[in-house]
């Protein structure tokens, strides 16, 4: 029916939008952390990507933060990482 098409679509659309802010949220966070130890960083790190991962299947901009997070190292004495872009 055309109502529950209509309803499926503004689903589709909210969770787009959702997702989107999920990611841009992410990137802030951890671009933010800067001033922090960097034990406290992959903590923050490891926090973010167990809230983003099971949702990245939902857009690519999670796809991207989550591989992007995984990626980088915050360990004592690892470079440090390129900030991560959020959405705007």
């Amino acid at each position: 029916s055309s109502a529950g098409a209509t309803e499926v679509e503004v689903l589709r659309l909210q969770t787009a939008a959702l997702a989107q802010s999920l990611a841009g949220l992410g990137a802030c966070v951890v671009n933010w952390s800067s001033f922090l130890t960097p034990a406290r960083r992959q903590q923050l790190k490891t926090t973010v990507l167990r809230y983003a991962e099971p949702c990245e299947h939902l857009s690519p901009e999670l796809q991207e933060l989550c591989k992007e997070l995984n990626s980088m190292d915050f360990s004592e004495g690892s470079p440090k990482g390129e900030p991560l872009t959020p959405l705007t």
